[in-house]
């Protein structure tokens, strides 16, 4: 089993990336569950309910508990992440970012999939190294996402 856990900052886009490595793992014959186990509306997280009812029956996923409000209570989060690995190929935890996502990849075993959004003159070497520091051998892709169809050369220029 593995665990892929999407983290990035609120409104990068990482809920999107996490449902395509979804798809894509299914469309692998893989099988796969979703899981979010932090939100800020608890209760009522539209990434929980979409993936719960139509992407886990188009997809045929399987999908964790509903998230809970954001604690430092990783116990939780860690028997969900158990459960569904024990019965899927891999787990995509979608997690916005947070002091707890360094713990929950190391008591996961998780790699990660960073998505950082575009940024005009940002300095994107400066960024992916960032990156590295942040999780040191953990990253399995960065993805900077959003960037206009004019400044794609700079960017993956500046961050290769």
């Amino acid at each position: 089993m593995s665990t892929i856990l999407v983290t990035g900052p609120a409104r990068s886009g990482k809920t999107s990336i996490a449902y395509g490595l979804l798809a894509l793992l299914r469309a692998a014959g893989r099988s796969a569950a979703y899981c979010k186990p932090f939100s800020a509306n608890p209760g009522n997280d539209a990434d929980w309910l979409f993936a719960s009812g139509e992407l886990a029956e188009a997809l045929g996923i399987a999908v964790g508990p509903q998230p809970a409000a954001i604690t430092g209570e990783l116990d939780a989060i860690a028997s969900a992440l158990s459960a569904l690995s024990r019965d899927n190929d891999a787990v995509v935890v979608d997690f916005a970012d947070s002091s707890l996502g360094s713990q929950l990849a190391d008591a996961s075993g998780a790699r990660i999939v960073e998505v950082i959004p575009y940024a005009a003159n940002r300095n994107w070497a400066s960024a992916v190294d960032e990156v590295a520091v942040r999780w040191g051998s953990r990253p399995a892709a960065i993805v900077i996402n959003s960037v206009p169809l004019y400044r794609r050369e700079s960017v993956s220029s500046a961050a290769a």
